[in-house]
């Protein structure tokens, strides 16, 4: 695996609310700041922005596309209530306009240009690029698992979700 030659690509980010609209705008900001040549596209909830926010966006050289939310029901088993929008980011497999997306979250700075990710050479169409995510719990939620451990796992076949616990 290498990198391969540039793609039509983007930088994806999920807005469910206006209140992380200035995080984008940063993220944006951000992109710019370290000379990425990708665009960051939002996708955002059917009306849960303003037509003001929308404007900001557009302003910012965003792209916008609109999304509706997927709903599930949690029965309870979603830790917070801002998790509740988690699945609609599975809209980013619609994207079938682009090669290759990067999501990023709505609340991140760019220190360094990530451009090479659009360029890593999956094996093949089916694969995904994954990093680790966060298995903390810094607000001391009693319903995470008491331990977790954080591993790396850069490519995941066929959009399988792996949890790894470790109990000690």
């Amino acid at each position: 695996m290498g990198l391969k030659n540039p793609v039509n690509g983007a930088y994806i980010v999920l807005l469910t609310s206006d209140s992380y609209v200035i995080g984008v705008e940063v993220l944006q900001w951000s992109l710019r700041q370290v000379n990425s040549k990708y665009p960051l596209v939002v996708l955002y909830i059917s009306g849960a922005l303003s037509e003001e926010n929308l404007g900001r966006l557009e302003k910012a050289g965003c792209g916008l596309k609109e999304v509706e939310r997927l709903e599930v029901n949690n029965n309870g088993y979603l830790a917070q209530s801002y998790y509740a929008d988690l699945f609609t980011n599975l809209h980013v497999f619609n994207l079938t306009e682009y090669e290759q997306v990067v999501m990023l979250d709505a609340d991140m700075v760019v220190r360094q240009n990530l451009d090479e990710l659009m360029t890593l050479d999956l094996p093949d169409e089916t694969w995904i690029g994954a990093s680790s995510a966060c298995l903390c719990n810094p607000m001391q939620v009693p319903t995470y698992p008491k331990h977790w451990f954080v591993c790396l796992i850069l490519f995941v076949e066929k959009c399988i979700t792996i949890t790894i616990s470790q109990n000690q």
